[in-house]
């Protein structure tokens, strides 16, 4: 029983992403804006931020949003921020938050409606009290003042967090003359690069990370007689069965799977 065919492997292969960095918006050495401020944080994010001021105070201080204020932070690149409000404590102040943004912790005299995404203040509140959320995968953070006029809300401190990447890995192609002879090339059509033959009989030829190691071996499939249980044969670790990717399979030399 001949067989024809084409197995691309490249999708399968995994790589542990990079490190995401942290860094810290430094909200006191910003100078008031309009006009807009910009900086560069040391994970490489460019920030800009069009609207507010610093307040010193160490209780109740932050990134000022005065009375109705929109105030919008622009990134270079997506990010995850992080940041927190306080100084909520009129009745009425409120401060209106951005589609997709979460709630990691509200202040018990913090009231938090996540349906109109709004943060207001709740019988006894102080100016300290302090509500903390996230917002992932945006290049803009746009925070709304709402209500409590005259009085002004802070954003106590803002996080960003670059977005851990997934190195591309480019597809091979494993073409099957038949379930035990292999080639392997970077394209299809395209001349291949390793000949092999792997397989006591014809069977469906596969690829796939058997073990979890991250390296991409062959291996066979079959159905198994009167039932509903299929066998997969990968290529054991030897130096007689050749792999197209490095690394062999630690797993047995045959496995059941339902």
């Amino acid at each position: 029983m001949a067989m024809v065919g084409a197995v691309l492997v490249g999708s399968l292969l995994t790589a542990p992403p990079a490190a995401a960095i942290t860094s810290d918006v430094p909200l006191s050495t910003i100078a008031p804006a309009p006009p807009t401020q910009t900086g560069t944080l040391p994970n490489g994010v460019t920030w800009s931020v069009d609207r507010g001021a610093f307040s010193p105070n160490p209780t109740t201080g932050g990134w000022a949003l005065g009375c109705n204020q929109v105030t919008t932070w622009t990134f270079s690149q997506p990010v995850n921020v992080r940041f927190g409000l306080r100084n909520i404590q009129v009745p009425g102040e409120a401060v209106r938050l951005p589609v997709g943004v979460l709630a990691e912790s509200i202040n018990p005299r913090h009231d938090w409606d996540p349906g109109t995404r709004t943060i207001s203040q709740a019988t006894g509140a102080s100016e300290a009290d302090e509500s903390i959320f996230t917002l992932a995968n945006t290049t803009t953070l746009v925070l709304t003042a709402v209500g409590g006029c005259p009085f002004g809300r802070a954003m106590s401190f803002l996080q960003v967090d670059t977005l851990a990447a997934v190195p591309s890995i480019p597809s091979k192609v494993a073409v099957v003359a038949t379930s035990t002879s292999w080639s392997l090339g970077d394209a299809l059509p395209g001349a291949t690069t390793i000949d092999f033959t792997y397989g006591a009989r014809p069977l469906s030829a596969l690829m796939g990370d058997w073990d979890g190691d991250g390296t991409i071996t062959v291996g066979t499939f079959e159905l198994a007689p009167s039932s509903s249980t299929t066998r997969t044969t990968p290529a054991p670790r030897t130096s007689s069965s050749p792999s197209p990717i490095p690394g062999a399979t630690r797993w047995p030399a045959t496995s059941a799977l339902r």
